[in-house]
């Protein structure tokens, strides 16, 4: 894969926003992500991450349900990248979120890739369109916000006001909570006594709260796009580097040698957090290969040669975790 093209990736739109409107955009679920506009737009430092499928898979296997705010935010004291983009394949959704480091918090916030009302003149509310949600971790715990009205009615709920409910989703808002209102039990659980429960496997066969439904499914569709964007962060971070040590068979099959890539992204594959050192000697097989010369004009061409069969050494491959935070 060479450059990736931005226009595929709303984030993209998002921080072009963010530049255009010097006090950032405001129309947020969570107030509290006014911040990230602001500090996202700034060049300094912001590096782009695609994850290729092999490594998104790795990401489906993270456990990260015993992990609190006391355990992340360490990252906060890391030199290395304050602002950053994460990317994914359309396999996924073509999920994309940005992400900034402050002192003592951390804020992630997920786009979708929704083309509606992306050329409107309001900021707010091309964003709107396009927003998943956001995850904060600071010293109050982590918080997982998706854009639904279920996140402003947990959050009253909880006594937290730091969740907004927009004025045009007044009227639905007010037929979620009559359908509440109506149907006690259908939002009530066992463990958690007197709170509003919106969980859309219990709502599923209950055609009582078509409103309830909808939303909370919506919720929960959100909620898990950005658990994944949550881990895809925290393995960008946090991945520790595996010494791995080979000794090839012999013999190895064809040598091959691509044109490099130029890309426009730093990729996150298996070479990530594999250091890598092959330590005996193997053969490689005869190939052809382009090679740069000039003519004597001085003008470069690509000659074709034939190089022999020969023994190559082992070597050894640097992760490219290591690489990218000696950069900084």
């Amino acid at each position: 894969m060479g450059r990736i093209k931005e226009r595929d990736y709303n984030i993209f739109t998002v921080i072009k926003m963010a530049k255009d409107h010097a006090k950032g955009v405001t129309m947020d679920y969570d107030g509290r992500v006014t911040e990230f506009y602001k500090l996202i737009a700034k060049d300094e430092g912001r590096k782009v991450f695609y994850f290729s499928d092999t490594t998104m898979k790795r990401i489906e296997n993270m456990d990260v349900s015993k992990l609190n705010a006391e355990d992340i935010l360490p990252i906060c004291h890391k030199s290395d990248n304050r602002t950053g983009v994460v990317l994914a394949s359309e396999k996924y959704r073509r999920l994309c979120f940005g992400y900034t480091v402050s002192d003592n918090q951390i804020i992630i916030c997920a786009y979708r890739n929704s083309k509606s009302s992306m050329h409107s003149d309001n900021p707010d509310a091309v964003i709107k369109s396009i927003w998943l949600g956001s995850v904060v971790i600071s010293e109050s715990g982590v918080d997982i916000v998706p854009s639904s009205l279920i996140s402003g009615i947990i959050a009253k709920t909880k006594g937290v006001d730091t969740v907004k409910i927009d004025r045009l989703d007044t009227p639905t808002l007010q037929r979620i909570l009559r359908e509440v209102k109506r149907f006690p039990d259908a939002f009530s659980s066992e463990d958690a006594p007197g709170m509003v429960v919106f969980n859309p496997s219990k709502l599923s066969q209950d055609d009582r709260v078509p409103a309830a439904k909808s939303e909370a499914i919506s919720h929960l569709f959100k909620y898990e796009l950005l658990m994944t964007a949550l881990k895809m962060f925290l393995f960008l971070k946090t991945a520790s580097v595996i010494q791995q040590t080979y000794i090839s068979e012999n013999p190895v099959s064809s040598y091959q040698r691509g044109q490099k890539e130029i890309r426009n992204y730093v990729l996150v594959d298996s070479s990530w957090d594999g250091d890598i050192t092959v330590l005996n000697p193997f053969q490689v097989r005869g190939h052809f290969r382009h090679q740069p010369k000039k003519d004597k004009n001085g003008e470069w061409y690509r000659e074709l040669i034939y190089i022999d069969a020969f023994m190559k050494k082992g070597y050894h491959r640097r992760a490219q975790k290591v690489i990218e935070e000696e950069k900084v």
